[in-house]
């Protein structure tokens, strides 16, 4: 049986720093502060396992033992620079860390390296001996060679020890970051290592071999089930196991050579081929200064969280449909993002209040109160992270405490995308402090088709992305109708949507300002600012669908958009003869489409025209009934592939057989 993360690190922790009063040694605790320590470990929050443990290790100490802390990426987003000797190595200062630790915000990159140097030149200036050990759950995100770093140390002649706590780390991982410990004659101990770490905290606090003790039975704890499925190609993510696996104990995919100059293709290729293969991640050469490309392969059942990066970086990583792993949902560079603010009740100047939201949930997402048309993180106001506040369950939910501005007025309430490759505000509400909420002032607008549809009959439905805490949820007018459509809608961003009695689609998302006198012209398909091609495709009630790549036609669900559809292809070559597909629907519900694993655990499956439906996640009537509209719709005609080219005079849009030309 394994012991709780909590008394692992305990052990690892009392192991480092319980040495004798004589040995006059000055240890410096490096602490992990980066987002990634949000994960969990057996259903309990890294960071929280790390405050407790620090609490339980420091306060038997002694007050004449010198101790200082160190921390990284505990007070911005995103900056590799965020290092801070917060409590400079001093007698009598356990109570003070603790303090520190118990305040730390847990949001930032991992410069593990830099804080190691940093911590070493904080011990230079002593005579005496120096440890340093490090807690940390990730590997290096800054660009820096922590092994490099550790030789510069050794050589240098400091009397510099470093010791280094996996807390989570793969094997791989590991041995990223042990050089570290074995560079300096230290030790690396990944926390997992019940039975070691027992018997050298024994030998540590007593200073003699400890006796051989029964190894004390402890049952697992049972994690909370919120794990999400990926996508099959996802540039600027790199999969990051948390340590924790899930589902049956199923082998690890085959090892294999990867060339230094491969591609993500080939790594993707690699993982496709392996049927003991769940996900991949590819780092390209120069990543982590190292001077060749790098291929990772995970069994399913692995648990991640995703490390983002700017694209042109070249990191990507892929994950099999019917594949789940990641810690929030999925949502790719630039795609569309959903969320929802809800307030409890009214909001007084300067008192507490509570706002229940759902979102991605990334580990640096945030809700923020803001004057409106304020930059997002100005932090002039009160705000908290999402993963702070989530709710225990399978859905990313969760309810946040702000405090209201002391000043009267109407601000702003927003949920932040917050991870830096593309931060932004995907919600915003209107936040009436101390006055009366008012209903929301309309505004006429007029909404036409392009040039040539002007005779097509059509129902049109607006649905507000960013509503007014009063305004409707929708508003349609169901019955088909030609010419323009005039609307009153409120201030904000809307989703119109037209469907023809032809079948022809129109949608666009429109932002309506406080004045008299708009229009706009809704294109055919779907065609938004800041939607790029992963964009989903939306779909109407029981709107018909043909995707235009695979040939996959079906019935939308209300709510339900396809956001992936493709053939399952080998290494080798070889290509399904049904498409594979993803669907997400309300509250990130899923369905995937002839997954190519697909656990139990994950939930059920509905037989299809197509194959097998299935569904992650628990169920309930919604998606009961969207499984019922969708799957009996099912149907494939299959595409030859080609470019698409317009003929001369007035003959119909065509398609070219692979090869061939226009000519």
């Amino acid at each position: 049986m394994r012991l709780p993360y909590a008394r692992l690190l305990s052990a690892v922790f009392a192991m480092f720093i319980a040495v004798p009063v004589a040995a006059q040694t000055t240890t410096m605790i490096v602490m992990d502060g980066s987002g990634s320590m949000w994960g969990q470990i057996d259903g309990r929050t890294k960071l929280e396992i790390a405050r407790e443990t620090v609490a339980g290790v420091l306060e038997p100490l002694p007050e004449s033992r010198v101790i200082g802390l160190m921390a990284y990426g505990h007070r911005e987003r995103g900056n590799c620079a965020d290092i801070e000797l917060i409590v400079p190595p001093a007698a009598g200062a356990a109570a003070q860390i603790l303090d520190a630790v118990n305040a730390m915000r847990f949001q930032g990159k991992t410069p593990l390296t830099e804080a190691v140097r940093q911590a070493a030149e904080a011990l230079r200036s002593t005579e005496e001996p120096a440890t340093v050990v490090l807690v940390t759950d990730g590997i290096e995100t800054c660009e820096a060679d922590p092994c490099a770093l550790a030789a510069e140390l050794e050589a240098s002649g400091v009397d510099f020890t470093a010791h280094v706590i996996g807390f989570g780390l793969t094997r791989e991982e590991g041995a990223e970051v042990a050089c570290i410990a074995e560079n300096t004659g230290g030790r690396y101990l990944p926390a997992s290592d019940a039975g070691a770490l027992a018997s050298a905290l024994e030998q540590a606090i007593s200073d003699t071999p400890a006796p051989e003790i029964a190894p004390l039975e402890i049952p697992e704890t049972v994690r909370e089930s919120r794990r999400f499925p990926g996508a099959v190609w996802m540039p600027g993510f790199a999969l990051a196991p948390t340590g924790y696996a899930f589902g049956p104990d199923l082998p690890e995919p085959a090892a294999f050579d990867f060339p230094g100059d491969g591609t993500p293709e080939q790594c993707r290729a690699i993982c496709e081929a392996d049927g003991n293969c769940g996900s991949w991640r590819y780092e390209p050469a120069g990543s982590y200064f190292v001077d060749h490309a790098r291929c990772f392969a995970f069994r399913p059942g692995t648990e991640f969280h995703a490390d983002v990066y700017p694209p042109e970086e070249g990191f990507v990583a892929g994950m099999k449909p019917g594949i789940v792993g990641l810690t929030v949902p999925y949502v790719g560079l630039g795609a569309p993002a959903t969320a929802s603010l809800t307030l409890t009740g009214p909001v007084a100047p300067g008192e507490e209040f509570t706002v229940l939201w759902s979102g991605p949930a990334n580990a640096d997402d945030w809700i923020e109160i803001a004057r409106p048309g304020a930059d997002i993180s100005s932090e002039e106001f009160s705000w908290a992270y999402t993963a702070e506040t989530i709710e225990p369950g399978d859905r990313p939910e969760g309810a946040a405490r702000l405090t209201a501005p002391a000043e009267a007025g109407i601000y702003e309430l927003r949920y932040v995308l917050g991870r830096r490759p593309d931060r932004r505000m995907i919600f915003s509400m209107p936040l009436p402090v101390g006055v009366e909420a008012t209903a929301p002032v309309l505004s006429p607008v007029r909404i036409t088709t392009p040039a040539g549809f002007e005779a097509e009959r059509i129902s049109w439905s607006a649905t507000p992305l960013a509503p007014a805490p009063d305004a409707p949820e929708a508003v349609a007018m169901p019955e088909a109708f030609s010419g323009p459509w005039q609307a009153e809608l409120s201030p904000g961003r809307w989703r119109i949507e037209g469907l023809a009695d032809s079948g022809m689609f129109f949608a666009a998302k429109i932002t309506v300002a406080a004045a008299p006198g708009q229009a706009f012209e809704i294109p055919v398909g779907l065609e938004s600012e800041g939607m790029g091609e992963e964009a989903a495709i939306p779909g109407l009630p029981g709107t018909p669908y043909t995707d235009p790549e695979t040939g996959l036609s079906m019935r939308l669900p209300e709510g339900w958009t396809l956001t992936e559809a493709f053939f399952a292809e080998t290494a080798a070559g070889a290509r399904a003869d049904r498409p594979s597909a993803a669907f997400t629907g309300p509250d990130g519900r899923i369905l995937a489409l002839n997954p190519l694993q697909w656990l139990e655990s994950n939930g059920r499956c509905l037989e299809s025209p197509l194959g097998p439906l299935c569904l992650f996640g628990a169920e309930d009537a919604a998606t009961d009934a969207a499984m019922a509209t969708l799957a009996p719709s099912l149907s494939f005609t299959p595409r030859f592939g080609g470019a698409v080219f317009t003929p001369q005079g007035d003959d119909p849009m065509s398609q070219l057989v692979p090869g061939w030309s226009a000519e």
